[in-house]
Formats: C-alpha cells, sequence, structure tokens
C-alpha cells in the first residue's frame, strides 16, 4: 500500500469485501509509511488488516 496515494471509502470496502471472501482470516497490508497507519487508525481498519512494515513479515504471517 506504499504506493497508494488515495483510496475513498468505497475502495476500502470493496478491498474489505473481497478480502471476507477469499481468506477467511484477517488480510494483511504492507505499509511502511507512518501516514498510512495513522488512516488505518482513524479508519479503525487494524481490526481488518494485519499491518507489516515489510514483505517478508507480511508473507510470513500467512504461514503461521
Amino acid at each position: 500500500m506504499d504506493n497508494v496515494t488515495f483510496i475513498d471509502s468505497a475502495g476500502w470496502h470493496a478491498r474489505r469485501r473481497a478480502s471476507q471472501r477469499q481468506v477467511p482470516r484477517r488480510s494483511a497490508a504492507l505499509c511502511t509509511s507512518a501516514e498510512f497507519q495513522e488512516v488505518l487508525q482513524i479508519t479503525k481498519l487494524l481490526t481488518v488488516f494485519d499491518v507489516f512494515n515489510t514483505e517478508a513479515e507480511a508473507v510470513r504471517s500467512f504461514s503461521k
């Protein structure tokens, strides 16, 4: 998500619905920017996405 510069509520909703259909567990988001993490916190989407600072961490989370 580091290269995402804009996403509206419809985009978040579509992403959340897609992750719930395809993966029965939480989804991972790769995020290294503090600004993006703040947006996830404000919108309460930290309860939907597991956030990781590196791709390796995100990939490892799916093997648990």
